[in-house]
């Protein structure tokens, strides 16, 4: 993850928790009047429309990262290593099936020459 991703990944989360955090529906009915002077239905209006303003602000500008180039992206330094892996392990195959029909040329010699 980059520094920008990392602090973009940190605003979104604070907008969710902040909206997460906000006055219940029943809170708002309940204090609406005493806290800001205004009847429930408007409170309400303005609190939807403060978190969806919110939530416009914490994703402006960040740009939606396909999956399969997040993957490409994040497995790109593991490549070179999978692949020293993997050709390791062809290499440990290719010397079994070797070692296997050597093993198997010597037992017929053997059991041409105990004949």
């Amino acid at each position: 993850m980059t520094e920008k991703q990392r602090i973009n990944y940190n605003a979104m989360r604070k907008a969710l928790l902040d909206i997460a955090q906000s006055d219940s529906t029943e809170r708002l009915r309940k204090n609406s009047n005493g806290d800001w002077g205004l009847d429930y239905e408007e409170a309400l209006e303005m609190a939807y429309e403060n978190m969806q303003q919110h939530a416009k602000d914490c994703v402006k500008g960040i740009k939606h990262i396909p999956r399969s180039s997040a993957i490409n992206e994040s497995l790109t330094p593991h490549l070179a290593n999978i692949t020293e892996y993997e050709e390791n392990i062809l290499r440990r195959q290719n010397l079994e099936r070797v070692r296997s029909s050597r093993e198997t040329e010597l037992h017929k010699a053997i059991a041409i020459c105990d004949n």
